[in-house]
């Protein structure tokens, strides 16, 4: 491919007064070992950007296109993440004043399992129970430590436990819209290292009053 071109370009030459208007100052300015090391400070720069906010970095270089599209997505991404944690709040607070209401419960400064354990058995004599046929005593609860409730019935503790089964599912959410976040980012900065390394040759052939003229610019 690159034999064809080149036999194009000197056919032109051989037959028509060319003028050739070539851009290779920045293309020799490239090459030099301090513009190397500005390019690659400036391409660090680029993709802290991309890092810091998606879509910052394209549109340092010019690309608006696709940095409107990334800052959409985290736009998109903070909306979520932002409803999700409201929900989960509600939610929380909605758990712990059902099961002080319903089950005489105080859920102040007890672990997720408690809280599942709740959601599972009618009350914590029968939670002891089970941890003593288990043979594991020491996972017992002590009344006395503040771990005592008792559901006053079984549609009480199943709708505990939809709450309970509801904010652990946002919560997911919440969890998994960060993760898209991170990602989000991780995209950004791969888009402008690659469109800060991408190499545009563009050849434009004009006809003029002495002859044909052909230029060539090379954009980095």
């Amino acid at each position: 491919m690159a034999e064809k071109t080149l036999a194009i370009i000197l056919v032109l030459v051989a037959l028509f007064p060319i003028r050739t208007i070539a851009e290779y100052s920045s293309f020799n300015h490239v090459l030099s070992p301090q513009s190397t090391q500005s390019e690659k400070i400036s391409l660090r720069k680029t993709i802290g950007k991309s890092l810091l906010l998606p879509g910052l970095g394209e549109f340092s270089i010019g690309e608006n296109r696709r940095g409107r599209f990334f800052i959409r997505n985290e736009m998109g991404f903070w909306l979520l993440l932002a409803g999700s944690l409201w929900s989960v709040s509600g939610d929380d607070s909605r758990l712990r004043a059902y099961a002080i209401r319903y089950a005489g419960a105080d859920l102040s400064g007890k672990d997720e399992q408690f809280l599942v354990n709740m959601s599972t058995y009618e009350d914590m004599d029968a939670y002891n129970a089970y941890q003593q046929r288990a043979r594991s005593p020491f996972d017992t609860y002590s009344s006395e430590a503040g771990y005592d409730w008792s559901w006053e019935s079984e549609d009480q503790r199943l709708i505990y436990r939809d709450y309970l089964i509801r904010r652990d599912k946002v919560r997911s959410v919440a969890s998994f819209t960060i993760g898209g976040m991170i990602l989000n980012r991780i995209l950004s900065a791969m888009d402008v290292v690659s469109l800060s390394r991408k190499r545009v040759l563009d050849a434009e052939v004009q006809q003029t009053p002495e002859g044909v003229e052909f230029r060539l610019n090379f954009r980095f």
